[in-house]
């Protein structure tokens, strides 16, 4: 036999195997294989093995994949078991599928940062309707809600899970400030205002920066800033996302109003790309200090600048800053992905762009 030419891969799943097997054995039989003639490959490739058959010219190979529905037709260098992409690469590691950000498609680094399957209340199962509570006892647990209004928690040790909030007021949640032990979890937190309901650009956000809380799975959008931060407080597992820009407000996916001992570990927070707005914001604010906060393993675009890290004239510079594995959507921002004033002490590392691109300091 003459020298083969290039390989034709028939990807075939579930019923279709049977039919592409088919279709190729009946074709060779028509068309025995002989002579010198250059060949082509085709591969009935099931579950990651292959099957070879020859056949005669990769232009009848190619008549032959237009007949079969549903199949996938792909160019490879060896002809057994190869689905293109970069020579080398191992053809049994899946590609991730696309995540879109900001209205971008993003591949790389993208999978596995919070969406609208990881977060908020189960898909499954109908939420009693609700108007807006006050929780007054220890240990309360709120669940499987629809609440119309909002959520003021005034005991220690409450969880609110498996709801959805939706408010025109200031905050979805918002928890006096000596409550503690205080858990938020897998709910949908909805803005339910208008630009005309917040003309002047006052507050609105899905939690208020008080008490020691943690915030885990949650969906949020509608507000002008998504996450009002302070101190003893964690934010993981989050989507941040579609803020709400009204004349003078500036748009923080996550806000801090300074304070110390914060996590924002592992969310997707999508800023605006505008001016006067950011994902993130790590500032001293009315607090007068920053200490302790833990920014690591998040995806974050968008923004004027998508991450600022500011000090507060006058007071002590923020220290224990740690800014770690985070990835940035690239070119997602008006004037760069970082903003922070001089003379802070960072602890960087580990930080990269969707492209994979390390985005060193």
């Amino acid at each position: 036999m003459g020298p083969r030419g290039p390989a034709v891969d028939l990807v075939c799943a579930g019923d279709l195997v049977t039919a592409c097997t088919h279709r190729v054995a009946s074709w060779q039989a028509e068309h025995p294989v002989g002579g010198a003639a250059a060949t082509a490959g085709v591969g009935v490739i099931v579950h990651g093995k292959s099957s070879y058959r020859s056949v005669r010219t990769l232009l009848l190979a190619l008549l032959l994949l237009a007949a079969v529905s549903g199949v996938a037709l792909l160019l490879g260098d060896d002809g057994a078991g190869s689905r293109g992409g970069t020579p080398g690469e191992d053809a049994g590691s899946p590609a991730q599928p696309p995540v879109s950000v900001l209205g971008e498609t993003s591949t790389q680094g993208a999978a596995g940062y919070p969406d609208e399957a990881s977060t908020g209340p189960p898909a499954s199962g109908a939420l009693e309707p609700s108007g807006g509570l006050t929780v007054t006892e220890d240990g309360a647990v709120i669940e499987g809600l629809s609440i119309e209004g909002s959520v003021t928690v005034e005991a220690d040790d409450v969880t609110i899970r498996d709801s959805r909030v939706e408010t025109t007021g200031e905050y979805a949640i918002i928890a006096d400030d000596e409550v503690s032990g205080l858990v938020i979890e897998d709910v949908e937190l909805v803005g339910a205002v208008t630009p005309e309901d917040h003309s002047d650009g006052q507050v609105s956000a899905g939690i208020a920066p008080y008490g020691s809380w943690t915030l885990r799975r949650a969906n949020i959008h509608g507000f002008i800033d998504g996450v009002k931060v302070k101190s003893n407080q964690v934010v993981e597992g989050c989507w941040i996302h579609g803020l709400l820009k009204v004349e003078g407000s500036h748009n923080d996916g996550i806000q801090s109003v300074g304070g110390e001992n914060v996590v924002i570990r592992n969310n997707r927070v999508e800023g605006p790309y505008q001016g006067s707005t950011s994902a993130m914001i790590l500032a001293a604010g009315s607090v007068g200090y920053l200490e302790g906060y833990t920014i690591e393993a998040n995806m974050v675009s968008g923004g004027t600048y998508t991450i600022y890290v500011s000090a507060k004239e006058g007071r002590p510079s923020p220290s224990g800053i740690v800014v770690r594995d985070n990835v940035w959507l690239a070119d997602s921002w008006k004037n760069g992905p970082l903003s922070m004033d001089p003379g802070i002490d960072v602890e960087w590392s580990g930080n990269s762009f969707d492209d994979g691109t390390a985005y060193d300091l």
